[in-house]
């Protein structure tokens, strides 16, 4: 998960990489400028695996919390 900011503002967005890829250049609409422009790596975020170990810790998947079985009498 990367910080990456636009070269024609200072409109950031969040975006995703592999651990050992190289710094991420993507070409992204600019809603400040109002046309395409590209957007550079300026930070890491955090790892990925962070992120789904926490979702683990919590019992947490993609759609949210997992149901706990119902007791019924």
């Amino acid at each position: 998960m990367v910080l990456m900011q636009s070269t024609g503002s200072n409109h950031h967005i969040i975006s995703f990489r592999e651990r050992l890829d190289d710094k991420k250049e993507i070409i992204f609409f600019d809603p400040d400028v109002g046309m395409d422009c590209v957007y550079k790596e300026i930070k890491k975020i955090r790892s990925m695996r962070n992120v789904f170990e926490y979702k683990k810790q919590n019992n947490e998947h993609t759609y949210g919390k997992i149901d706990e079985p119902s007791q019924t009498a």
